[in-house]
């Protein structure tokens, strides 16, 4: 893992920006819920059709941002993972070359390629996980920690 932590290094500019996306996704699918109370608490009950089509096209811009922040996301961790998998595939390569014949005997070519693109696979993906859940879980904070504000 501290193999792949470093060769994230190449890579701030794209995982800022994979922060900054979750982050924006995050808020538009948080805000989703206060307009839908809002929309049936205040709009509906008093027939104000201004109001329903004016929350509900907020609504509608909230999901084409947090889509488009979706797509992004994925867009900018396909970056670093096939960057960070071709850094890592490579260093591999080099050390499998000074094998030994009786470490070469041990192992096939198809178990080594395998073993390697699942694990580089394995680790970009725990990498990504954990930004999304870092950035998500972050917005979940203060209900855990009991702060009455976070829930008004």
């Amino acid at each position: 893992m501290k193999l792949v932590m470093r060769e994230l290094g190449g890579y701030v500019k794209q995982i800022l920006l994979i922060v900054l996306t979750v982050t924006v996704t995050t808020l538009a699918i948080l805000g989703l819920p206060s307009l839908m109370t809002k929309l049936i608490d205040e709009a509906i009950p008093t027939g104000d059709f201004k109001m329903v089509i004016h929350i509900g096209g907020l609504m509608i811009v909230l999901v084409i941002i947090g889509f488009a922040c979706g797509i992004a996301t994925s867009y900018l961790a396909a970056i670093v993972s096939m960057g960070v998998g071709r850094n890592l595939r490579s260093k591999v390569f080099e050390k499998v070359q000074y094998f030994s014949e009786t470490e070469m005997d041990r192992f096939t070519a198809s178990s080594l390629i395998g073993a390697i693109s699942i694990g580089i696979i394995a680790g970009i993906d725990i990498v990504v996980a954990g930004i999304q859940l870092i950035v998500r879980g972050s917005f979940e904070f203060p209900k855990i920690n009991g702060d009455k504000s976070a829930e008004e």
